[in-house]
């Protein structure tokens, strides 16, 4: 499917002609879902025949034979891939695909240190068609006012880009389909341009700030994961008297980390606006948690990821946001746009993207095999779980994503998903099977039973100690307010009986030990992330995921270091 994102009437997205026209068209696409994924095969092997990998795998043959597909080329991890893709890096042609590649992403390394994946043009226009028109058009319809013609904030970036041997940038998935609307951005953004390239995160985010507190009919808030939409928003009462200072003054301040090229383009933005900063410093001054629908009166939706891992911060960005919608709006990785969310108040249900992808389907039963079976879009069960596997136009065949999820229904005649956990984030020590899901209930829960506060729990990450006799979980914490270690342990020990069964029954037969809980000082995780971004190749501060489980021995120590050093009581393990 092709759509023209930027087509007549388009001003700040799509206005509402054009965003029934985008969803109409989806609709058409979900009607021939397994068609359009058989085209988008074809395509990529017609593509990328004479490419080095095209030859060995005979994709001129495949092309005639497309149910040939699995037998032809074997399922293929990032592993298998890196030593094509590091020679794309420095330079080599027609490797994995014959497009040129001028990008390469850097995932967000969930579970370990981030991967390199390829981005040519034609790969890369499948995001942008998604996010400037398809995507946007969903609240357009869907939340009341949000075919207004305002723009609003995107709390994202187009800096701190490194490059390959070969010169070729490389940067979160994010940043190479910025730029690629880069004319367009201050007719979508409150920011100007110059803003998305500021390498500093602080000086950034705060820019970001300031020029969306000069427009007063801001529509909308968007970052891209909710944490980091909460750590903004937290940030904007931190720095309220500078922003009303500057936004009076027509100025920044000079602690910004800005080059002089950067500091005289974004000045040049700048004028002084004293009756806004008197109505931004009121609603400031009323003291509450709410300043953020007082500063924009007319702000309708935000958008941000609020499931799976993200849904620990929930809480806490209601009370900053109260009832407003907040939208997740697609299921997507640097590799693929998979799924897109049409329901504003129904995050986890994500709609197969027809030719985003040519997608196949691990059993989750056969998953952990070396080659398993897949099935196609039509043999998709509702209520079962699957290993998602892509081949992209970027050089991934047959690559498995590690994400498993579950089908909840159809929407026409494609099947609507929701994530359910990556593998490598799913604790199971002893067959146990505990997700993330089950974890982040079981925790969030019992936080909020014992701080008596739904917003008790500000993050968590939890070890597997397989040393212990029976091994055992042991789980860090970090919380807003105070509460016993053991207590919580017990707490969480019962909540996550209730979420995972199979964990009674361990339990019961003292094949796994009870739960421990280490509690952390505030601010830890904040600490935390920046300890994983100073460890991380390449992966920026809008990448940065939580950590739900350990990720190395290295880790271990750091969080270990952080509860030896809290005051809060009861920090010991309970044996």
């Amino acid at each position: 499917m092709s759509v023209d994102p930027f087509g007549p009437g388009w001003s700040h997205g799509v206005d509402r002609v054009r965003a029934q026209q985008l969803l109409r068209g989806f609709d058409r696409a979900c009607r021939l879902a397994p068609e359009i994924g058989r085209a988008t095969l074809r395509e990529i092997l017609a593509d990328n025949a004479g490419t080095e990998f095209g030859r060995t795998h005979h994709f001129d043959a495949l092309q005639r034979d497309p149910a040939a597909w699995r037998r032809a080329v074997p399922l293929l991890r990032h592993d298998d891939l890196a030593p094509a893709i590091d020679r794309m890096a420095r330079g080599e042609p027609n490797v994995l695909v014959a497009e040129r590649v001028d990008f390469f992403a850097r995932t967000s390394g969930s579970t370990g240190t981030g991967n390199l994946i390829p981005t040519p043009p034609k790969h890369q226009a499948t995001f942008t068609r998604y996010y400037a028109g398809i995507i946007p058009a969903v609240p357009t319809l869907g939340v009341p006012g949000g075919d207004e013609p305002h723009p609003g904030l995107a709390l994202i970036g187009a800096g701190g880009q490194h490059r390959t041997p070969a010169g070729i940038p490389v940067g979160s998935a994010s940043t190479g389909g910025l730029r690629r609307v880069r004319r367009f951005a201050e007719l979508l953004w409150t920011s100007p341009w110059p803003v998305f390239e500021v390498d500093d995160i602080s000086s950034q985010w705060y820019l970001h700030a300031l020029f969306a507190l000069r427009e007063r009919s801001t529509r909308f808030l968007w970052g891209v994961f909710a944490p980091h939409l909460l750590e903004w928003v937290r940030m904007l009462e931190v720095w309220q008297e500078d922003l009303v200072r500057d936004l009076a003054d027509g100025r920044i301040g000079r602690e910004l980390v800005l080059d002089p090229v950067q500091r005289a383009a974004i000045a040049a933005r700048l004028r002084p606006d004293p009756t806004r900063a008197r109505e931004v410093a009121a609603a400031f001054a009323c003291g509450d948690a709410a300043y953020v629908r007082r500063v924009w009166p007319r702000l309708r939706y935000a958008m941000a990821v609020i499931t799976g891992g993200f849904a620990a911060y929930l809480p806490r960005l209601r009370l900053a946001l109260g009832d407003l919608p907040i939208y997740t709006s697609c299921y997507s990785a640097s590799e693929a746009i998979i799924g897109l969310n049409l329901e504003i108040d129904r995050p986890e249900r994500y709609v197969l993207t027809p030719g985003t992808a040519h997608f196949e389907f691990i059993p989750l039963g056969a998953a952990t095999g070396e080659q398993p079976e897949t099935v196609g879009v039509e043999a998709l069960e509702v209520g079962a779980h699957y290993e998602v596997v892509l081949t992209n136009r970027g050089g991934l065949y047959r690559y498995r994503l590690r994400d498993v999820v579950r089908v909840e229904g159809w929407h026409e005649r494609a099947p609507v998903l929701s994530f359910a956990w990556r593998q490598g984030t799913v604790l199971d020590l002893v067959g146990e099977h505990s997700t993330e899901v089950h974890l982040l209930a079981a925790v969030e829960q019992a936080s909020a039973r014992l701080v008596g506060r739904a917003d008790a729990l500000v993050d968590f990450t939890v070890h597997g100690d397989s040393e212990a006799a029976p091994p055992r979980y042991v789980v860090y914490v970090e919380l807003e307010g105070q509460v016993d270690a053991g207590a919580l342990a017990r707490a969480v020990e019962l909540e996550l009986g209730e979420q995972n069964p199979l964990f009674v029954d361990y339990r019961r037969g003292d094949r796994i030990g009870p739960p421990a809980v280490r509690l952390l000082p505030t601010g830890s995780f904040r600490a935390l992330a920046q300890w994983r971004l100073a460890r991380a190749n390449g992966v920026s501060a809008v990448q940065l995921k939580p950590a739900r489980r350990v990720l190395d021995v290295e880790m271990l120590r750091w969080l270990d270091a952080q509860a030896s050093c809290s005051t809060a009581p009861g920090v010991t393990d309970r044996k």
